[in-house]
């Protein structure tokens, strides 16, 4: 027995489906926007003033060596050297201030030996103008009379013009006669002034008040008396009123504002 084996038909192989893959939609891009940072103003430049040192005067020549050598190293340092000298003049030193600018720029070392020649040539010159203090002194009545002078020329009371100011310091500094004159017409103002004030201490020529003098006398005659006197050029009586107004100052205050002393003893 045999097998036959009996073909099949064949059937047609249908050609696979493509496999499409499904069509997504892509959602639309979504554009990115940076944030907006506002941008300042830059900041206008400003310039800075140019600051010129101040130029000073060369300081006049005094004749006096130490102190046209300092002056000349202040000036050439940049420092105003009249401003200085009132300052040293009015405080006797030189300020904190001002000490420590020229010790910044001429150093410790230099500065103290401008200090110490100072103090060196400020007792010399007293030293020297003390025959003229005691003539100024001895003339306004004593010390303390010719500071109380000295503090009432700084009041407007005193009426002084700045001319005549001047001419008053010309003739204390020229000596002599001229600085007696000079003494005699500033006391003689100021104790006629409204602004006088009595002296805690008046002294004489010779530092005391005048012994045995009892004859007192008022302000209003001893200035009356004094400008007869001194018209009729009667030293003498000048010499007496002023003693007399010494002592009842300083012993009879009260006699001496009153419109008229009597005569004591």
């Amino acid at each position: 027995m045999s097998v036959v084996l009996e073909e099949q038909p064949v059937k047609p192989v249908q050609p696979a489906e493509p496999v499409v893959a499904p069509v997504v939609e892509e959602a639309p891009a979504v554009p990115v926007v940076e944030p907006v940072v506002p941008v300042e103003p830059a900041a206008p430049v400003v310039e800075e003033p140019v600051v010129e040192a101040p130029v000073y005067a060369k300081p006049e020549a005094t004749g006096n060596k130490f102190f046209d050598s300092a002056a000349n190293v202040l000036h050439d340092a940049g420092f105003d050297t009249t401003a200085i000298s009132q300052e040293v003049g009015t405080n006797g030193s030189l300020t904190d201030e001002t000490r420590a600018a020229l010790v910044a720029k001429l150093g410790e070392s230099q500065v103290s030996m401008l200090e110490s020649g100072l103090e060196q040539e400020r007792t010399s010159a007293h030293a020297a103008n003390k025959p003229a203090r005691d003539l100024v002194y001895n003339e306004a009545g004593g010390e303390a009379m010719w500071k109380a002078i000295e503090e009432w020329t700084t009041t407007e009371g005193c009426g002084l013009t700045p001319d005549g100011e001047k001419e008053y310091n010309q003739m204390l500094a020229a000596g002599g006669m001229q600085a007696q004159l000079a003494v005699k017409a500033l006391k003689e103002a100021y104790m006629a002034s409204p602004g006088f004030v009595q002296p805690a201490k008046l002294e004489g020529a010779d530092g005391v008040v005048p012994a045995g003098q009892v004859d007192a006398i008022s302000r209003a005659i001893y200035i009356k008396e004094k400008a007869d006197a001194i018209k009729a050029n009667d030293a003498v009586t000048v010499a007496a009123l002023e003693a007399r107004a010494r002592y009842t100052m300083a012993n009879l205050p009260t006699q001496w504002n009153s419109k008229l002393a009597p005569r004591i003893g």
